[in-house]
């Protein structure tokens, strides 16, 4: 994995499963300090903003 940004391959990179049972990644680069996130499937990785991350880890409750 690269940074988008400027290429480096010193990243952080944590992943993890949510309650919607998406797989996200959260990437950090060491060289520019560009953060993203994935959200991953079984085909493909799209890069979303955080917003949607947060709306996938939402748990809604019923009375």
């Amino acid at each position: 994995m690269h940074c988008p940004r400027c290429g480096s391959e010193k990243l952080i990179e944590i992943s993890m499963r949510l309650h919607s049972e998406d797989d996200v990644t959260f990437r950090s680069c060491h060289a520019c300090e560009y953060k993203w996130w994935e959200r991953n499937t079984d085909q493909y990785a799209e890069q979303v903003n955080l917003d949607t991350v947060l709306d996938l880890a939402t748990v809604t409750r019923t009375a």
